[in-house]
C-alpha cells in the first residue's frame, strides 16, 4: 500500500493563510448569516404572541382597594392622588389600529371629548402615521408595553426594556415621551396584589404614572352588545373617573357605536369629559414630554429598523415557500427515479457473464496525486471494456501523472 505524500511547505502554508484569513467572500457570507440571524431574532421578539384584553378579578385583600385609578409614586411607594369629582376620562387601549383608531378619533372630536390612547410599541412602529395624527389632533398618549405584554410577569430589567422600546417608538412618531403608563391584563386599583404594587411602584419611582380606571366597558367580550358596553362605562351612581375602552386588537364598531351612548349618558348625570392630564391637575407637556432632536431621531432609527426587520423577514418567508416546496418535488423525483432503477437492477440478468461496459470520469485540478491514485486503481482492475478519462483544467498533470504511472510500471 503507497503511503500518503506529504504537503510541500509551500501548500501547508497556502493552507494555515486561508484558515487564518479566510477569502473575503466567506466573511461576507458569514456577515450576512449573522445579519439575518440577529433580524430574525429581533422580528420575533418584537412580534411576540400574546394573550387577549381582559379584566382581572378584584382581590379583596389589594393594597389598593378603595384607591383612585391615578397612581403616582412617594418615597419608594404608591400614592393614589384624590381625582375631582364630576370628571372623567375616557381612555383606549391597544391601539393605534389602522381602520378603528382613526375612526373613534373622529367620533371623538365630533363629541368634542378629548381622551387618552394607550398605545402598543409594535403597533406604534407598524403605524406611526395614525400616531401622529392622533398627537396633532389634541389626544393624550400613554405607554401600554411594547407587545402587550403581561408586566407582572417579567423581571425588572424586560419590563424597562417593554417600556422604554415603546417611548422610543412613540417619540420616533409625535415627537413624545409618554409619561402615562397602564399596564396590559389590569383594571381598577382593588386588582393589584401585594406584588403587582411593588412592580408598579419601581415604575413610578423612574417617573411614570400609573393609570388604572374605576369603569370597564368590556368591550374586549365579543358577546356584549354596545347597548351593553355603554351601561358598563357609564356604570351606576359611584363615581366614575376613568373609563377603560379599546381601539386596538380586534373589530371595535360596537365601541364605536356605544360611544355617543356613554357620553350622553355621563353628560345628563353632570359630568365634564376631561383629559388625564387635567384629572392629574398638570399641563399636557407635564405627561406627554416633548423629546429632544436626538430622542426623536433615535426614535425614528428604531421604527426604520424594525420596518426593514418586517419586509426583510417577509420576503425570507415568501423565497423559502417556494424553495421548501423544491426540495420536496426534488426529494420525490429522486425517491421515484430510485424505485425504477431498483426495478430494471432486479430485471437484469444474474450470471457473472453478464459485463455491459462502464466508463470512469475522474474530475481533477491540479492535483497529480489524486490522478496518479485513481490511474493505479482503475488500471488494476480486471473489469473489461473499461474506459476512463480525466475531467481537468490541467492535462499536464494528468498527462504527467499517467507518466510516472507508467515508469513506476516498467521498473516494477
Amino acid at each position: 500500500m503507497e503511503l500518503p505524500r506529504r504537503l510541500s511547505a509551500a501548500r501547508a502554508a497556502e493552507i494555515r493563510r486561508r484558515i487564518s484569513r479566510p477569502p473575503a467572500h466567506w466573511s461576507l457570507l458569514a456577515f450576512i448569516a449573522c445579519v439575518l440571524v440577529l433580524v430574525a431574532v429581533v422580528q420575533g421578539l418584537t412580534e411576540e404572541s400574546v394573550g387577549q384584553s381582559r379584566t382581572p378579578a378584584s382581590d379583596a385583600r389589594s393594597p389598593l382597594a378603595g384607591s383612585d385609578p391615578v397612581l403616582t409614586g412617594e418615597a419608594g411607594r404608591l400614592r393614589s392622588r384624590r381625582l375631582p369629582p364630576k370628571r372623567v376620562a375616557l381612555t383606549y387601549d391597544d391601539g393605534p389600529d389602522p381602520v378603528w383608531t382613526p375612526r373613534i378619533a373622529r367620533a371623538l372630536r365630533r363629541l368634542r371629548v378629548p381622551a387618552t390612547f394607550f398605545l402598543v410599541g409594535s403597533h406604534v412602529v407598524e403605524h406611526p402615521t395614525v400616531v401622529r395624527n392622533l398627537r396633532r389632533e389634541g389626544f393624550e398618549l400613554g405607554n401600554h408595553t411594547f407587545t402587550h405584554a403581561d408586566v407582572f410577569g417579567m423581571s425588572q430589567m424586560m419590563r424597562r426594556l417593554q417600556l422604554d422600546a415603546t417611548e422610543n417608538a412613540i417619540a420616533g412618531a409625535a415627537g413624545v415621551r409618554p409619561r402615562l403608563f397602564r399596564p396590559p391584563y389590569s383594571s381598577g386599583p382593588e386588582a393589584i396584589t401585594p406584588g403587582q404594587e411593588r412592580a408598579l411602584a419601581r415604575m413610578t419611582g423612574e417617573g411614570h404614572v400609573v393609570v388604572l380606571s374605576d369603569r370597564d366597558g368590556r368591550d374586549w367580550d365579543p358577546g356584549r352588545s354596545s347597548a351593553a358596553i355603554a351601561r358598563s362605562a357609564v356604570g351606576g351612581r359611584s363615581r366614575a373617573s376613568v373609563i377603560l375602552l379599546h381601539d386596538g386588537g380586534g373589530e371595535r364598531a360596537r365601541t364605536l357605536a356605544a360611544l355617543p351612548r356613554i357620553v350622553r349618558g355621563l353628560r345628563a348625570r353632570g359630568y365634564r369629559f376631561v383629559a388625564v392630564s387635567d384629572l392629574l391637575g398638570v399641563r399636557r407637556a407635564a405627561v406627554d414630554v416633548p423629546t429632544t432632536g436626538w430622542e426623536r431621531l433615535r426614535g425614528r432609527l428604531l421604527i426604520a429598523a424594525l420596518t426593514a426587520a418586517h419586509w426583510l423577514t417577509t420576503i425570507l418567508m415568501a423565497l423559502l415557500a417556494p424553495i421548501a416546496v423544491l426540495i420536496l418535488l426534488r426529494a420525490a423525483f429522486v425517491v421515484t427515479l430510485a424505485h425504477r432503477h431498483a426495478r430494471k437492477r432486479r430485471a437484469l440478468p444474474s450470471d457473472s457473464s453478464f459485463t455491459p461496459s462502464a466508463s470512469i470520469v475522474v474530475p481533477a485540478f491540479n492535483e497529480a496525486v489524486v490522478i496518479e491514485r485513481a490511474v493505479r486503481s482503475f488500471v488494476a482492475s480486471d473489469y473489461p471494456e473499461l474506459r476512463w478519462s480525466s475531467s481537468t483544467t490541467d492535462r499536464r498533470t494528468a498527462q504527467r501523472a499517467s507518466s510516472r504511472h507508467s515508469a513506476s510500471s516498467r521498473c516494477a
